[in-house]
Order: C-alpha cells, then structure tokens, then sequence
C-alpha cells in the first residue's frame, strides 16, 4: 500500500505546471459589461497547443446560478467562444467548497500559444449591465501534456 502511495505522489509530482495562471480583480466585485478584461498570452518558442481554461471567484453577493461569459482570442485571428459557467444548483447550493469566496474554472479552448503579442479578452454576457459579486477573473494556460492522464489505475491488492 505505501508503494502504490509514493507512486502516485511521484506521478502527481511530475505533472505538468501551468505555463500562466493570472487572475485579475474586479472592481469593487461590480463586474460592468464594459469592463474587458486582458490577458496577455505567453509567446512559446515553438507552436505549442494548450488548453485556457477560464475562472472565476465571486462572493455570496452573486445572485445567479451562472453565468455567461466571452472569451476573445486575438492573435493573427480573432475566435470566440461563449462559456457558461454553472455555480450554483437549482436551490441555490453552491457547487464548489467554500463559505465566503467561491471559485469555478472552466475549458475554454485549445490553441496554438507562439504568436507575440496574442491576447485573449474577457467579459460576460449576463442581462444586467453589472455583476455584483464576482470579484476576480482569470486565464490558466497550461501545455497539451497536462491534458493527459496523470497516473495510470493502481491495483493496491
């Protein structure tokens, strides 16, 4: 059993690292409609594919369940993508753990990071013109190879 254990703790340990992990704070947790939000994106020697994932962090001021966010990627071309992030469930539970501050991450996409100067912008969709309650916003880039699994079944018999 403590072999099969610090096997899996080496498999986790040599996991992949994310290439970026930036969060960007809303101000005074009212997010506008017009507040884009700008991530710039790393320039990787050669065109390596990653996944973005987006989070978000909000407060118990959130009077939603979702919501609808735009993630622009600005390189040579422009794509985009519309996330919808569920929070909380039809009782109004919250879906992650945590009493006061609440965090939901999200895939975005796949891409190909070696472009200087790409960008991903970010704002959300939702009905009223301000948020209340989300207080940070963030990109994760991380490399392809994070995308696989990490550890294979261990058989602890």
């Amino acid at each position: 059993m403590l072999s099969a254990l610090c096997a899996a703790t080496l498999l986790l340990a040599c996991r992949p690292q994310a290439i970026s992990y930036t969060y960007q704070p809303i101000d005074c947790q009212q997010w506008q409609r017009t507040d884009t939000l700008r991530f710039d994106l790393p320039c990787l020697p050669d065109t390596q594919e990653c996944l973005v994932s987006l989070g978000v962090r909000c407060t118990n001021q959130l009077a939603y369940q979702d919501l609808w966010v735009v993630v622009e990627q600005r390189t040579d071309t422009v794509a985009r993508d519309t996330v919808h992030l569920l929070l909380t469930d039809l009782e109004g539970n919250w879906l992650t753990s945590g009493s006061i501050l609440h965090e939901a991450e999200h895939p975005v996409r796949r891409l190909r990071i070696g472009m200087p100067n790409a960008q991903l912008l970010v704002y959300h969709a939702m009905q009223p013109f301000a948020v209340a309650g989300v207080t940070e916003v963030g990109i994760k880039v991380e490399p392809r190879s994070a995308l696989l699994p990490v550890a294979p079944r261990i058989n602890a018999q």
